[in-house]
């Protein structure tokens, strides 16, 4: 069974320098898939000429929308995890919450695991763009 994505693989680490053998090899599997949820989330759709759709829209100008475009982001989020995290099933996105005084909107994605079982994430955007995205229980 794989544990961790190729990039992982190739770098030997994770997102944040963390050396894989330093995670128990039980969570190397969701920290992989938070951490590749976390890489798409951050791709503006179109900066790939060979997967057009690969990445979300700008989220600058959806920000500027709010709280009009939640539907519109969460549509784009539960495609792009679903196409392109074939180790997640089942995957559904919520609007949870704009909150203008921190220029931060929150989801929460949920879905199936392969191998694994149900995993629940957290993913907050900010108008520059930069997202997050955090296991939760």
């Amino acid at each position: 069974m794989q544990f961790e994505g190729l990039l992982e693989k190739i770098t030997g680490t994770f997102l944040d320098g963390t050396p894989i053998g330093e995670i128990p090899q039980g969570a190397r599997r969701q920290r992989s898939v938070v951490e590749h949820i976390q890489r798409l989330l951050e791709t503006r759709k179109g900066s790939l000429v060979h997967l057009p759709d690969l990445g979300l829209p700008d989220i600058g100008d959806l920000f500027r929308r709010l709280p009009g475009s939640a539907n519109e982001i969460q549509a784009e989020m539960e495609s792009l995890i679903g196409n392109y995290e074939p180790r997640m099933e089942n995957v559904k996105v919520q609007f949870q919450e704009f909150d203008a005084a921190r220029a931060r909107v929150r989801f929460r994605v949920t879905g199936s695991l392969r191998g694994i079982g149900r995993i629940q994430l957290e993913s907050s955007f900010f108008p520059n763009g930069r997202g997050e995205v955090r296991q939760t229980r």
